[in-house]
């Protein structure tokens, strides 16, 4: 019995480990460094969570931009909004080109990682709060946060 035990042990940790863990070459590790401190990068939207609700996948192309101090494309939105102001179908972030102000933080995150905040202005005169956590590896963490709308949190990939 112990020794089935040990070997689903063994078996599942092979599988965990395994699971969802890619090489990052230090040529990609430096060009991810690279975007991510001089502010130029486009982030690939992988999975997106509501504050309520299960996490969704995008369906196409999903992403946006950050570069020359403004971000620009879409985030989809699927949370619960806090009044009439929304209606239709796609309810989403859009932003077109929105000045940002960056704030870094480099101490507060653990080795290896970036935090950006700042907020943004969608094409509809919304105000957005951004905090995204990067790391070496390409991986972006991000939180959006505005009064009218509940917090989403997004994971993606920088380009």
């Amino acid at each position: 019995m112990k020794t089935r035990l040990s070997i689903i042990l063994l078996a599942v940790a092979a599988l965990f480990s395994s699971c969802g863990t890619t090489a990052v070459t230090p040529a990609e590790v430096a060009r991810y460094s690279n975007s991510i401190i001089n502010h130029d990068l486009v982030i690939d939207i992988i999975s997106i969570q509501p504050s309520k609700g299960a996490i969704r996948y995008p369906g196409g192309a999903c992403f946006f931009t950050i570069k020359d101090g403004t971000i620009d494309g879409r985030l989809p939105f699927f949370g619960d909004a806090f009044n009439s102001l929304f209606s239709g179908d796609d309810v989403s972030y859009v932003f077109n080109k929105s000045a940002i102000d960056i704030t870094e933080n480099f101490t507060k995150a653990e080795k290896g990682r970036y935090i950006y905040t700042f907020d943004a202005q969608t094409a509809g005169r919304e105000k957005v709060s951004f905090v995204i956590t990067f790391t070496k590896s390409g991986r972006a963490d991000i939180i959006a946060k505005c009064t009218n709308r509940s917090l989403m949190t997004y994971t993606g990939q920088i380009r």
